[in-house]
């Protein structure tokens, strides 16, 4: 499988690159935002009968991101590139928080509705998953905190099983302080 090139842009189309590794080798890679791919592209492939195509994102979130709503029944590759143009990463996991819909042209509602669920299940399943989380949550909450960054935050503490509660917190706030900071300029 590939995962990633690195070289250059021969030509850019609507919808994808044709993107020429440093070894001389030219990729089709189709990419929701053409304009953005430079000198490195993290690849997503899809091998199968019909098709064995190359999907180029800029980080390897976006790919690890593209993979999971693969897993979606009725959900496929375009959809998730047209969602991808229309929305960052960042920007869809606002509006899954803040329990806004999806609206991407040329996807179908049912489809876009799937990924909403999907998302949202998902999303509580990371954070509030037992006790000690739920705790860590209502006490972030009580300080002031937006749910979007506590549930941000909790993706990010690793070893929550193994520490007391207080840490827990000190550790959550240290990640909440950080990303603050960066904000802020």
């Amino acid at each position: 499988m590939i995962s990633y090139l690195n070289g250059k842009v021969l030509k850019k189309f609507n919808d994808c690159v044709i993107f020429l590794t440093n070894s001389g080798i030219g990729f089709k890679v189709i990419t929701p935002y053409p304009e953005n791919i430079e000198k490195e592209v993290y690849i997503y492939q899809i091998i199968s009968e019909k098709e064995n195509s190359l999907y180029g994102f800029n980080s390897y979130e976006e790919v690890e991101f593209f993979e999971k709503l693969l897993k979606i029944p009725q959900v496929g590759p375009k959809s998730i590139i047209q969602i991808l143009k229309t929305y960052k990463l960042e920007e869809i996991e606002n509006k899954i928080a803040k329990g806004e819909i999806l609206l991407v042209k040329g996807v179908r509602k049912k489809v876009l509705d799937d990924i909403y669920k999907y998302l949202s299940k998902e999303r509580e399943e990371i954070s509030i998953s037992d006790n000690k989380t739920k705790d860590l949550i209502k006490i972030l909450l009580s300080l002031g905190f937006e749910k979007d960054d506590i549930f941000e935050t909790l993706k990010k503490i690793d070893d929550k099983e193994k520490i007391s509660i207080e840490d827990y917190v000190k550790k959550a706030l240290r990640i909440l302080k950080n990303e603050w900071r960066f904000k802020r300029f």
